[in-house]
């Protein structure tokens, strides 16, 4: 159950990092955006605990054969969505905002749809890791099965409209603006991740030429 301990703390700096900035305890979107993400991470954690536990113990621990860039890309990521939420609370403290009904449940939709096409990724990917790496260890291979049959990145497709949903739902021009930082980093990863698996996984090159999308079939 210590997953379920560290999701709830983890949710609770979401909150504090929002409300801190804000200066005010009154602002219904921060309690809608961040309770309903609490939920959601603690039902996707029960889902891997369940249906893979070698997974979901690997990705809670640093493994070798990671890229250095990798984890300066990562840093870089965390810093961004740590600044758009403490940019959607400064934005929040110039003033008390009601609920606005319509941001806050397109962003709920944005978020279950991400956190469902997250979840069905690790369903599908035994070697869906946080970090990009060579899994020697575990006999890593191509995958091309489930939503990785209509982009190479489903994982990321999930996790940038839970990102995006926060900003929807929180109605922050200016955690708007951090969250294009947040979708830089993960094209920038894409990219680079690309290079590198072309390099060490066999059959990647000729994935790329079945699977033309990266996150948005027919768009990107």
């Amino acid at each position: 159950m210590k997953w379920v301990v560290l999701h709830i703390f983890v949710s609770s700096l979401f909150l504090a990092f929002l409300l801190i900035p804000a200066g005010r305890l009154d602002w219904p979107a921060a309690y809608v955006c961040v309770l309903p993400m609490a939920a959601g991470w603690v039902w996707a954690g029960y889902r891997l605990h369940r249906d893979n536990p070698i997974l979901f113990a690997r990705r809670g621990n640093e493994l070798e054969g990671t890229p250095a860039w990798d984890y300066r890309l990562v840093a870089l990521l965390k810093a961004s969505v740590l600044a758009m939420l403490v940019l959607a609370g400064l934005d929040a403290g110039r003033e008390a905002r009601p609920l606005q009904w319509p941001f806050a449940l397109g962003g709920t939709l944005l978020y279950l749809v991400g956190l469902r096409i997250f979840v069905a990724s690790q369903q599908a990917n035994p070697f869906f890791e946080s970090m990009v790496r060579h899994q020697t260890e575990f006999a890593h291979k191509l995958v091309d099965r489930g939503p990785y049959a209509r982009v190479r990145h489903p994982g990321y497709t999930g996790f940038l409209l839970v990102f995006s949903a926060i900003a929807c739902v929180l109605e922050s021009t200016w955690a708007a603006g951090a969250l294009l930082a947040v979708w830089l980093c993960f094209l920038v990863r894409i990219h680079w991740e690309e290079a590198f698996l072309r390099e060490h996984l066999e059959g990647y090159a000729d994935y790329q030429k079945r699977v033309r999308s990266r996150l948005i079939p027919g768009i990107y």
